[in-house]
């Protein structure tokens, strides 16, 4: 290997066996031919991997009077392995609360409408993916959104004209 990363190719045809722990041991000779100490990294393949959970974006900054989407979304691994349905589901771990109507939904993506969220806040949810079929795998990511307060607009009933 000439550089300090290791890329394997993806479905890690090196790794074949399936729930199986790999070592990976490195040992760096400097250009005197003095050797590192070794040191061992070990990886776990599965045979049924868990997909990862991101959001696009990662993280939204708005305004209370806009309806906004929060998109979650599961990537599967390219492993040849069997894809399994999966289950989702929301938590809040940070802000003022938001509805439970907003919060019980059971797909990756959340609509709040316009007025619901507080100006000046920070809300932090959760999105966990679990397999339908195993419900100890699972994967979770967060997303955070941050309302900016609006601009005080003054509208005065019963003026004729403007004045300096």
């Amino acid at each position: 290997i000439g550089g300090p990363r290791v890329f394997l190719p993806q479905g890690t045809p090196q790794m074949a066996t399936f729930d199986r722990t790999y070592r990976i041991t490195c040992t760096v000779t400097d250009f005197l031919g003095t050797p590192s100490e070794t040191q061992i990294i070990e990886v776990y393949k599965l045979s049924s991997p868990v997909p990862t959970v991101v959001f696009t974006p990662a993280a939204i900054t708005t305004t209370t009077d806009q309806e906004n989407y929060v998109n979650g979304k599961a990537v599967f691994s390219t492993c040849p392995v069997q894809k399994s349905s999966l289950r989702f589901t929301w938590t809040q771990l940070g802000g003022p609360a938001l509805p439970a109507s907003i919060l019980g939904k059971t797909k990756p993506q959340l609509k709040i409408r316009k007025d619901v969220l507080l100006p000046g806040s920070l809300y932090v949810l959760r999105l966990r993916a679990t397999m339908q079929h195993d419900p100890s795998k699972y994967s979770e990511s967060t997303v955070t959104i941050r309302t900016l307060t609006l601009p005080l607009v003054a509208q005065i009933a019963g003026g004729s004209g403007m004045r300096s």
